[in-house]
């Protein structure tokens, strides 16, 4: 039976065996066109996902730490490389083309100290947008290389940024680190408080423990470091604020020299009094004008008690150390800011043991006996 069966499968081969090769020809043929298709379609989803890629590289090409972006745009970067390289050198007519406006004051400060650096290094930017869409919040972590200084001193600035009239990134000056502390230029209050927010953001913050944890590191570890920071700069610091306050002094003194003095005539005007023709005429005057002398004594008298109260009060002054600034009169109040050591401030009056000051436009309370009185 089984004989029977093979003979017939192979008369139906002999007879067939054409059309059962071009089958199998044909099938084969089908089989690569379908390997051929399946690969083009994966070929063509292939550049999807290489353009996915670069979108997706495109918009994390910086790292984003929290709310902030690490070196986000590089037009930014560039901005505070040639500031830093500019301040390293104190390039002062370079620094005016980058940070608006550059007060006098601040000239003076970076031609003194910058004597004393080198350049900075392993410079990085962390940013935020700022009041408009091509606004930046900007803090900027740094190593700056003192001269004659092994080690680096880790450092954190605050600026501004935004486009000038032409499209290009500027720093507002107004808002930098100098101008928070010395207060040479008035602050836009809304603005301002949009910034002390971001400083206060929790990716802020712990930038400024990690810089201010590596820079005490730095400073234990490098003996010249410590010198350098904690000596040779605070000295500069205390001689160009003695000279700032003289220089200050010298121009009031001066523009009160010029001031208009009464001329002759109006002089003489002033000291003209009619002339009495009688005797009794003359006791008279004389009388009125020595009740006139007793009244006028009184009232200074008055005006000179009322302004030493109000001296009290109101006036300037100094700070003998680092303080805090606070909204209210109480530890517990909310932090407003840091005023460096010798820094003057306006008085405007006391409560308790708190001294209530002007600080960057608006009012804001310090610890009296951080404080003394300046004439």
């Amino acid at each position: 039976m089984q004989n029977e069966q093979d003979n017939k499968f192979m008369d139906f081969f002999t007879k067939y065996k054409k059309y059962i090769a071009a089958a199998v020809v044909l099938l084969f043929f089908i089989l690569i066109l379908i390997k051929c298709t399946g690969t083009e379609k994966k070929d063509e989803k292939k550049p999807d996902t290489q353009q996915n890629s670069e979108a997706v590289t495109q918009t994390t090409e910086y790292e984003q730490v929290g709310k902030l972006a690490k070196d986000a745009d590089q037009e930014l970067v560039t901005l505070m490389d040639n500031y830093y390289a500019a301040y390293a050198a104190g390039d002062i007519e370079t620094l005016e083309m980058l940070a608006q406006p550059l007060s006098d004051n601040e000239k003076d400060y970076i031609e003194t100290f910058s004597a004393y650096y080198e350049d900075y290094q392993n410079i990085t930017c962390y940013s935020a947008k700022g009041a408009t869409d091509d606004s930046y919040m900007v803090s900027v972590c740094y190593d700056l290389k003192f001269k004659d200084v092994d080690t680096a001193a880790p450092g954190m600035d605050f600026f501004y940024v935004e486009r000038d009239g032409k499209g290009n990134l500027v720093i507002n000056n107004i808002y930098s680190s100098y101008n928070f502390t010395f207060l040479d230029q008035d602050l836009d209050a809304n603005l301002y408080s949009l910034i002390l927010a971001y400083e206060k953001s929790d990716e802020v913050v712990k930038l400024q423990n990690d810089v201010q944890s590596r820079y005490d590191e730095a400073v234990k570890s490098d003996e010249k470091l410590a010198n350098m920071v904690g000596g040779t700069l605070r000295e500069a610091m205390a001689k160009w604020q003695k000279n700032v306050a003289s220089a200050a002094e010298t121009q009031t003194t001066e523009t009160q020299a010029g001031e208009t003095q009464p001329t002759e005539t109006q002089a003489s005007e002033t000291q003209t009094t009619e002339p009495q023709t009688a005797e009794t005429g003359k006791d008279d005057a004389e009388k009125k004008d020595t009740e006139t002398e007793d009244s006028k004594k009184e009232d200074t008298a008055k005006d000179d008690s009322s302004k030493e109260d109000k001296t009290k009060e109101t006036g300037t002054v100094k700070t003998k150390d680092i303080c805090n600034v606070r909204k209210s009169p109480s530890t517990d109040g909310e932090l407003l800011g840091k005023v460096d050591i010798d820094v003057k401030l306006k008085k405007l009056g006391t409560k308790g043991d708190w001294t209530k000051v002007k600080f960057q436009g608006q009012t804001g309370y310090i610890k009296s006996d951080l404080l003394k009185t300046v004439k």
